[in-house]
């Protein structure tokens, strides 16, 4: 069970769970920063607590191919962009299903609604108010405009890619931050589409239908 908050005042310390590759790490940086360094290390394990816990989740797509990306491509920048083929990704579009359906189903089928809350990707991404906005409501938050500007400048996309500059690959990562190597690409939604044959695309969806039907991918 999670302990109570240390610092006065503030509610109690959320728990995190990410489904992989889905932004989990900037939202952890973010919830870290305004619990004050007290926040765990996010999980990508299905966990029973009695605190608050944010999920995050995103096109599974996007997901299994951003994993290929930083295990196996081994790019993070759109000149030296690879692309891939369905056999090539089949480990990762695996282990992305295998993650949905032992996790992060779990967290939908076990916890009430006031106890969670489902951080979609494609509605935080670059979009830092509706982070703000989330938190101040779900976790019982006053972020000030100082909090605000801070977590701006230090969490933005090309902080974080100057972090992951540092290290040579994604085996390699900052213990503060936990950005890896090639940690981050463009971040955009549907990347996926680019790195993925065409004519692989259908394949893709086919094989992840059901989970993304189940989360309103269709």
């Amino acid at each position: 069970m999670k302990e109570k908050n240390p610092i006065n005042n503030m509610p109690d310390i959320p728990s995190l769970y990410s489904l992989p590759r889905s932004g989990g790490t900037l939202i952890y940086n973010i919830v870290n920063y305004l619990f004050s360094g007290y926040v765990d290390p996010l999980s990508h394990s299905y966990e029973l607590t009695d605190s608050k816990v944010v999920v995050t989740y995103r096109d599974f797509r996007d997901c299994a191919i951003s994993w290929w990306r930083v295990k196996k491509g081994g790019f993070d920048e759109v000149d030296k962009m690879e692309k891939a083929s369905f056999n090539d990704v089949k480990k990762y579009l695996d282990l992305t299903k295998r993650s949905i359906n032992n996790h992060l189903n779990e967290y939908k089928k076990k916890y009430p609604s006031h106890q969670i809350f489902y951080m979609q990707y494609e509605k935080f991404y670059n979009n830092f108010e509706y982070i703000f906005e989330k938190f101040e409501n779900f976790l019982e938050l006053k972020i000030s405009e100082e909090d605000r500007i801070i977590v701006k400048e230090e969490f933005s996309l090309e902080s974080n890619k100057k972090r992951a500059r540092k290290f040579e690959n994604f085996s390699m990562w900052s213990k503060k931050y936990r950005i890896h190597g090639h940690h981050i690409f463009t971040g955009e939604v549907g990347t996926w589409k680019k790195i993925i044959n065409l004519n692989d695309h259908n394949a893709i969806t086919e094989y992840l239908y059901n989970e993304l039907k189940e989360w309103g991918y269709e």
